[in-house]
């Protein structure tokens, strides 16, 4: 478990924390997001990219987001967070428990917020190329198109494990007031699988 965790926190931009804060969801009123997050697993679990028998949920708050994000200045953390409203993690493990994929929904107050979103997970991203540069191997960056108007942010990194190295893909997009942030944590995703599992996410929750 460890070894998954560390490999969590080089991989991804901020949803590392919410391993640690799993199950410990806050009293308060439900957002969209948080109402639905049963329905929405299940909906998700029938989509050919995220159809693994274990998964869980667990809320991610501001204060979580926030501690994930440290690598940027304070003040560009304060204006990253002004539009968020709600953010739920979905993992999606293998038989032996350890997640395959982690899938994070972040509502926030408008589309501007969301495009900026990609932005701060654009710039997390390559700040741990320096951060933690003891344990990434080779980063890769691409942008691509998912719909007109829509091009989603995407990082390849090769991680150095024990014995091995762990190639970690991570698609990031927007569309409305939502973000998708997909951690694929072990393999290469090629591009046009991305761009599928991102559509059929999008007709789960912003058609």
């Amino acid at each position: 478990m460890k070894k998954i965790i560390a490999v969590v926190l080089l991989a991804i931009s901020f949803t590392f924390t919410s391993i640690c804060a799993f199950a410990q969801e806050k009293s308060k009123p439900e957002s969209f997001l948080s109402a639905k997050k049963y329905n929405l697993l299940e909906s998700i679990s029938k989509l050919e990219t995220f159809s693994y028998a274990n998964n869980s949920i667990t809320p991610i708050d501001a204060e979580t987001l926030k501690t994930g994000l440290t690598l940027l200045p304070p003040e560009r953390i304060d204006k990253a967070l002004e539009g968020f409203k709600e953010a739920i993690a979905f993992f999606f493990n293998e038989s032996s428990g350890v997640p395959a994929i982690i899938l994070v929904f972040i509502e926030l107050s408008d589309n501007n917020h969301a495009r900026e979103f990609i932005k701060v997970e654009e710039e997390v991203l390559k700040a741990k190329d320096t951060a933690y540069k003891e344990y990434i191997k080779s980063s890769a960056y691409e942008n691509l198109e998912i719909a007109a108007g829509e091009t989603a942010f995407i990082s390849r990194k090769v991680i150095a494990e024990d014995n091995s190295d762990r190639e970690v893909t991570v698609i990031v997009a927007a569309r409305g007031n939502y973000l998708i942030e997909c951690n694929f944590l072990s393999g290469n995703q090629a591009n046009d699988k991305m761009k599928k599992a991102v559509l059929d996410l999008w007709q789960v929750i912003a058609k």
